[in-house]
């Protein structure tokens, strides 16, 4: 056995990589890194839906009227009885 100090090896700090995250609902979102543009998070992400999937339009189409959600122009999002309200509907 050596004795002393193990020889320091240079640590590799990967600049670009990517990291794949797959969801319950069959859904995979790719998250892509590079640390030369920044360290705070991600530059990029792509997800991407399995066939038949539906949005969240389609998904508001099939609920009754009283139990939908309705998007305003500047990006709210507010129930049946505040968009009567306010006009939407």
């Amino acid at each position: 056995m050596k004795r002393g100090r193990p020889s320091e090896q240079p640590i590799e700090v990967k600049e670009k990589f990517t990291r794949v995250y797959k969801h319950d609902d069959g859904s995979v979102t790719t998250w892509f890194y590079d640390y030369t543009k920044t360290k705070d998070g991600p530059i990029k992400t792509e997800t991407k839906y399995p066939k038949g999937m539906l949005d969240w339009e389609q998904v508001q189409e099939l609920l009754p009227k009283t139990k939908r959600k309705y998007a305003l122009d500047d990006g709210r999002i507010v129930g049946y009885t505040r968009a009567r309200e306010l006009g939407v509907i």
